[in-house]
Order: C-alpha cells, then structure tokens, then sequence
C-alpha cells in the first residue's frame, strides 16, 4: 500500500500495532468491528464526519496513523486548491497495511472508487498521511467536518471495544468466579 506525504513523497511506514488502554496491543480494526456502530454513526462517518472518525480511531488508538484519500492527477500526485490545502475526499485510518473507517477494514480501490470522482484534473486518488494536529486543522476551516461530540463518542465507544476485546483476550473461564476458601 503506497501512501504518501503531501508533498507527493512516500511516507514512512510508521507504527504498526494497536495500542489499547491499558497498554496491551489490541487491533483497531478489531475495535471497529466491536464497537457496535450504529447505521446513524456510519451515515455521519461516512458523508462529512470521516475525519471526526479518523480522530476517534487516532484518539483510542494512538499508534493509528491518520491519511486523507486526496484527489490525484496523472502521476498519483495529490491535488491541491486554490488555498493549498489538498483536494481531499475522505479521512481513514492506517494499522499495519489495513486501512479502517467507520465500516472497519475498507480496500483503497473501494474508497477511491466510492470518493474520487466528478473532478476534471483527477485521475484517481492517493493516500496522503496527516498528522493529527494538521488534519484537526484542516477540517476546522470549512467548519462542517468536525464535531467534537462525535469525536468524545466514537472515542470512548473504541475504548470501551478495546477494554472489551482485552478482557476477554485476557480472561479464562472461572477466571470471574470467588473460589471458597
């Protein structure tokens, strides 16, 4: 999976386990699934929250990396507005090789297909790795792609999937019960 920077060089292949609470390594990908998502939840993550969502996934799991699929012209370079900021399209997720979404594992053909599309200049998508700061940034300037209630949800929804899938990893049957002395 290539994934780049935005200045269209490869990025580092950074972290690439989960980092549950606690400590233990529990996968994101795993938490997704868990997590119980509502189809509410995945309408808001997927048309115009997804870089909420990709907070949330960073927040829970600090060792997720955060991209953005931006729109990408004939050399798989990211395109840019106007303004500089990249014409991006959705947020994700990256663990290892997985890329993850509100609908947990998602393959990068599928969200290119699903996202980058009806610009004259693109030919496709990329990958471009953000920082969670500069991606905090830049959905705070259009004032629509950041919610802070979602954020706190999705959250604490990832943790408690992670406290759960570390406990039962953890736990053998008995394990819960008092034994008499």
């Amino acid at each position: 999976m290539d994934v780049f920077t935005l200045d269209g060089k490869p990025a580092s292949d950074k972290a690439q386990g989960g980092n549950a609470p606690g400590g233990a390594s529990v996968s994101a990908r795993a938490a997704v699934d868990l997590a119980g998502f509502t189809e509410h939840d995945r309408d808001m993550a997927t048309s115009g929250l997804c870089g909420t969502f990709a907070l949330a996934l960073n927040s829970a799991f600090p060792s997720v990396r955060l991209a953005l699929i931006c729109l990408a012209d004939g050399n798989g370079r990211p395109l840019f507005a106007n303004d500089g900021d990249p014409l991006w399209r959705h947020a994700v997720g990256l663990e290892g090789d997985d890329i993850l979404d509100v609908d947990g594992r998602v393959e990068l053909a599928d969200i290119v297909a699903n996202y980058c599309w009806g610009h004259p200049a693109a030919e496709g998508g990329v990958l471009v790795e953000m920082e969670p700061g500069a991606l905090r940034e830049l959905l705070g300037k259009d004032r629509k792609s950041f919610d802070a209630r979602y954020l706190s949800a999705w959250t604490d929804a990832l943790k408690d999937a992670a406290s759960r899938l570390q406990f039962e990893d953890g736990m053998e049957i008995g394990d819960l019960c008092v034994k008499p002395a």
